[in-house]
């Protein structure tokens, strides 16, 4: 009975977090004008490897890596747009994924 309830408490602060990010991403997503000069580059970045043979292994950060890169690229091949606001969705799409992904594998170890 315990777990439940703790599962349901967890479960409740994921859906209101996942709420909120939906509305502050999407729904403010135009209040924004244009894009900053890292969202720049790695759609810059993401065309390069759509239209070039262009394979980077490396980011522009250590820490973020170039996975990016082909993430960005997939999102703009799906969408058949190279547009900011092709950007911005993959932007708003990926960080309400994040705490989802990050509440799943840590509800993996809540046992």
């Amino acid at each position: 009975m315990i777990h439940n309830k703790k599962f349901t408490a967890s479960t409740i602060i994921v859906a209101i977090t996942v709420i909120f990010l939906i509305f502050s991403r999407f729904f403010l997503i135009s209040s924004v004008p244009g894009l900053h000069f890292d969202d720049a580059r790695y759609a810059n970045e993401a065309l390069r490897i759509m239209q070039e043979e262009f394979r980077p292994l490396s980011g522009q950060n250590p820490y973020i890596g170039s996975f990016i890169y082909y993430f960005i690229a997939q999102s703009f091949l799906l969408t058949d747009t190279y547009s900011i606001l092709t950007l911005k969705l993959f932007f708003a799409i990926s960080s309400i994924l994040g705490p989802l992904l990050i509440f799943l594998s840590l509800r993996m170890f809540d046992k």
